[in-house]
């Protein structure tokens, strides 16, 4: 089971890795900008933070996993945080 476990993990954190191939290039899904001002001291900044599908523990210990959008989506840490706010349950 041990490494089961620990070739999902790989796996998910290379999958995660990956996910940045497009760092200055996809826009937000939010604000549909590339770069947004975040600070006087770190200036512009591209969409950083990268949604993924999260797996719920049934009571049967099956799975489910659920998303509100495509995983990977990225948004600007900014957009990210309204979004959250805007959507929490």
């Amino acid at each position: 089971m041990l490494v089961f476990f620990g070739k999902e993990s790989l796996y998910n954190m290379l999958e995660w890795f990956s996910s940045y191939h497009n760092l200055f290039t996809a826009p937000c899904y939010r604000c549909h900008k590339i770069l947004q001002f975040d600070s006087p001291q770190y200036r512009y900044l591209p969409p950083m933070v990268r949604t993924w599908a999260k797996k719920v523990v049934l009571a049967d210990n099956s799975e489910l996993t659920v998303t509100h959008h495509a995983p990977g989506t990225v948004y600007h840490m900014r957009c990210y945080m309204e979004y959250k706010n805007n959507h929490a349950m």
